[in-house]
């Protein structure tokens, strides 16, 4: 299950557990806040690719030993808070928590069905926007969305990464 909180008040980055980890030919940067107040095991600040590899690290986060699950299909689902800082955009949220409740793991759609799904028909640049501004890729599955044409369209983590992350998903529903 995962749901949405603001970044508690005072938090500073320094407060945050860093883990990186390998992804395909990159890196995952994972922010993991652990003791964030009401929150009992923790919160996921940010994941952000890096366009370098890095050998495997000791995990150190429970959000990283998520990922970590996540890359070895071992996880189809996850657990966590996703912590958002003053001033996020609600639309972006809303798209986010559509496509977490529409886009199950193996499946795809595109920005203009879930442009629809947010009764915005005609923005479905707002939601590639949104796409691409996802603090918190692989667990809001940006992935995912492709054109309406099947194109794999933009993805942060590259388009290589992004059609190995689907057939990696399509692979593991067999």
């Amino acid at each position: 299950m995962i749901s949405f909180r603001p970044l508690p008040d005072g938090f500073e980055t320094g407060d945050a557990v860093i883990d990186l980890l390998p992804f395909f030919d990159r890196t995952v940067w994972i922010e993991w806040l652990e003791h964030a107040p009401g929150l009992p095991m923790g919160g996921l600040v940010q994941a952000r690719f890096l366009n370098r590899y890095t050998k495997p690290t000791r995990i150190r986060s429970q959000g990283a030993l998520q990922f970590w699950e996540y890359l070895a299909r071992e996880r189809q689902t996850w657990e966590m808070v996703l912590l958002y800082p003053e001033g996020f955009s609600p639309f972006f949220l809303e798209v986010y928590e559509r496509l977490l409740q529409d886009v199950p793991y193996g499946d795809t759609l595109s920005y203009s069905a879930l442009a629809t799904r947010v009764m915005r028909p005609n923005s479905p640049r707002a939601v590639g926007l949104a796409m691409s501004k996802n603090p918190w890729p692989l667990v809001v599955p940006c992935h995912r969305v492709v054109t309406k044409t099947g194109q794999l369209g933009g993805y942060g983590g590259g388009i290589e990464n992004k059609r190995k992350l689907l057939e990696m998903e399509r692979r593991s529903m067999d």
